[in-house]
Formats: structure tokens, C-alpha cells, sequence
């Protein structure tokens, strides 16, 4: 889906926010095989490691805080990826102050700086955490179950942002992704663990 995103998206301006994840790194890898040379892509991130990409056009920019971002409408047509966030699945149930709020206040900040620029479109990266403890094939219109903060935070984003979309009238998509694997990717997750376990042969539970 992010491929056909890429694909589709006719920008003059690639921004990445999150690039030092495991998701980000490899959106702005793909993202070099997709995006025609004429485009410039940004990478951010608050960590000071630049992303490996060999596209002609890229360029990262560390910043401690997104406000510090500077964008204009010299940038042209501007596209964003939104996979950045402090929150996390070990959080504390009750925990809000610790990523929870944090990431809803970010994130209001950058949609409202986006609602002033002349043509601007934004994907977030939400999370498959929205459905809770549902199995089975799930859709857009399933019931929506947070289990955590973590989850509960991606709900509000996404409802936020279509707020956002609808009033600011730049367009918005939401992708929902489920277990994330691959290259350099940890591997203390279930589908790690369940790799690691088929390599050796053996059927050890899963933790």
C-alpha cells in the first residue's frame, strides 16, 4: 500500500517524519526506488542520525522539537508521511502524560502549521492496536477496541487528522499496519520469535 502511496502521490516534496524507525528508514528506502529524482525528500527525525539513501534529492534534518520544522509554500506541492511517536505498547495503562499527551499535542501543532500552506497532503501511520484483542479478517468499519494508551492514542490521531482534512481541505489517508518485519528490524517480536523458532526447529512458546 505505502508503494502505491508513493506512487501515486505527485509531490515536489517528499517529507518523512520518523525516519530513524524501523518504518520510516525503510519508507525513505523505498521511497528512493519510487520518487523521481526531481523530488525532494526530506527525512526528520529528533534523533541526529541521518537515514542512508542514495537519492540524489535527499537531505536530513534533525530537530529536537517539530516545531522547528520550517515550512513553506516554497516547497511546492508537499506530501508527508507521519510515522514519528513517543507513545508505546509498554506503557502503563493508566500512563497518559507519558506519550499519550505528548504525541496529540505534536501532533496538533504540526496539522495546524500544514492547514497554512497552499497545497499540502499528509498519510499517517496508525496502527492495527486500534482493533484491540479482535481476530479474524478486519475492515475499516470494524469496531474500534484500544487496549492501552498506545492504542487509544492512535484512534484520537486519526480522528484529529480527518477532522483536520475536512476543515483545512487538504486531503489525508489513514493506512492502519499490522506487525511490521524485515531487514534490521528487532527481533524480540512475535514474528521474530517465530522465525527465530522455525530456524531452530523447535516449539518454544511465544513470550
Amino acid at each position: 500500500m505505502l508503494s502505491q502511496v508513493l506512487e501515486n502521490k505527485y509531490c515536489d516534496t517528499l517529507i518523512v517524519i520518523g525516519t530513524s524507525g524501523y518504518i520510516g528508514s525503510n519508507i525513505v528506502d523505498l521511497a528512493k526506488t519510487l520518487i523521481p529524482s526531481s523530488v525532494q525528500i526530506l527525512g526528520v527525525d529528533v534523533k541526529p542520525t541521518a537515514n542512508k539513501c542514495s537519492h540524489s534529492n535527499f537531505r536530513f534534518i534533525h530537530v529536537n522539537d517539530l516545531s522547528e520544522l520550517k515550512l513553506d509554500n516554497s516547497l511546492g506541492r508537499i506530501h508527508i508521511i507521519f510515522s514519528a511517536i513517543i507513545s508505546h505498547h509498554k506503557l502503563p495503562l493508566l500512563d497518559f502524560k507519558n506519550g499519550f499527551l505528548t504525541d496529540l499535542t505534536i501532533l496538533s501543532s504540526f496539522l495546524e502549521t500544514l492547514a497554512l500552506l497552499d497545497n499540502c497532503s499528509l498519510t499517517y501511520l496508525s496502527s492495527g492496536a486500534v482493533y484491540g484483542s479482535l481476530r479474524g479478517l478486519l475492515s475499516e468499519t470494524d469496531s474500534l477496541n484500544p487496549v492501552n494508551p498506545y492504542s487509544l492514542l492512535k484512534i484520537y490521531s486519526e480522528q484529529l487528522i480527518e477532522y483536520w482534512s475536512k476543515q483545512s481541505r487538504h486531503s489525508s489517508l489513514i493506512l492502519r499496519v499490522f506487525f511490521p518485519y524485515g531487514l534490521n528490524q528487532a527481533t524480540n517480536n512475535i514474528i521474530g520469535k517465530m522465525i527465530s523458532s522455525a530456524s531452530k526447529a523447535n516449539s518454544d512458546t511465544l513470550r
